[in-house]
């Protein structure tokens, strides 16, 4: 018989950062056995240093090894499990961080893609994954190095260097994913550039992912960050490729996601709990996005959660 499934752990900035200047966190981990499904307050970007296992979201079952790199955005849930001498380097950054470098990110097209635009459209799941070959593995890993290196250092020059370390790392992962999209015979994105940017559209995607439950709509949106809604439209589709109501409807769909998976909740009070409160519209627009009904998405997870919870008991 088929234990419970297991609760999803939400890791908060305030675990993580509580001591740290850059709300900014390094740390390599040797995994030896599956990780307890999660989802974090913050952007999290895991680099598989060694070994292989599989990665699970709420949409895919990747098999995952060396060279691979997942950024997965705040809220959404992932897990390993069946893994073999796996190990990850986590790259843990708060949004307060992340929305003081948007701007700069913003000139970069493919940085745009990698931690906005994928994340939320190439599998619905929140998740993107950037597979580096050898050459960028070693640039990527040793960037990882000196990441967590300055960051162990107790001494305020240690913080100006965490600031330069983490632009090393970013564009590193910024060139491989240009180069494999050159290898794909992609067409280069071009830059473009927004006059007048402003980083109130980076705190409209902060206010989005962590007040998904409320009553909003562009107006409200707008306001809170100081914008006119045409303006805050136009900035925000830019820098994520969705504009801000399109947006909350993926953040809104991924949490029904992990309350179906993971909770034994009513599709109603899953509607109520991630602010669409209709049920008929929950149905709908869940339906939009994810491809299938509310009730068939929590079907097809049983299978998964009875696997997992069969393996747990023994």
């Amino acid at each position: 018989m088929a234990r419970k499934a297991h609760h999803v752990n939400v890791l908060t900035a305030r675990e993580h950062f509580a001591n740290s200047p850059l709300a900014l966190h390094v740390k390599w981990n040797d995994v030896t056995r599956m990780v307890a499904p999660h989802s974090h307050e913050f952007l999290e970007i895991a680099m598989i240093t060694r070994g292989r296992g599989e990665h699970i979201t709420s949409r895919r079952r990747t098999l995952t090894t060396a060279g691979d790199v997942w950024i997965v955005r705040p809220n959404y849930w992932h897990t390993y499990m069946n893994v073999k001498h796996l190990g990850v380097y986590n790259c843990l950054m708060g949004l307060g961080l992340f929305k003081a470098l948007t701007p700069a990110l913003q000139q970069d097209p493919n940085a745009v893609e990698l931690f906005w635009r994928l994340p939320l459209e190439q599998a619905r799941d929140g998740c993107c994954l950037l597979r580096l070959g050898p050459q960028d593995r070693i640039a990527a890993e040793h960037a990882l190095d000196g990441l967590r290196d300055a960051l162990e250092k107790r001494e305020p020059a240690a913080v100006l260097e965490a600031r330069g370390r983490i632009w090393i790392f970013i564009s590193a992962l910024s060139r491989a994913y240009a180069a494999a999209k050159k290898s794909r015979g992609a067409v280069a994105a071009t830059i473009k550039k927004e006059p007048d940017r402003h980083p109130a559209a980076a705190e409209a995607v902060e206010f989005l992912e962590n007040r998904y439950a409320l009553d909003l709509n562009l107006t409200d949106l707008a306001r809170e960050v100081g914008m006119s809604p045409p303006h805050l439209t136009r900035v925000f589709r830019t820098m994520t490729g969705l504009s801000p109501m399109r947006y909350l409807a993926c953040v809104r769909a991924q949490r029904a996601c992990l309350l179906l998976a993971e909770s034994e909740k009513n599709v109603t009070e899953i509607a109520g709990e991630v602010g669409w409160p209709d049920p008929n519209l929950f149905a709908r627009r869940f339906r939009q996005i994810m491809g299938v009904s509310p009730s068939a998405y929590r079907t097809k997870q049983q299978p998964q959660r009875h696997h997992e919870g069969t393996k747990d008991s023994k």
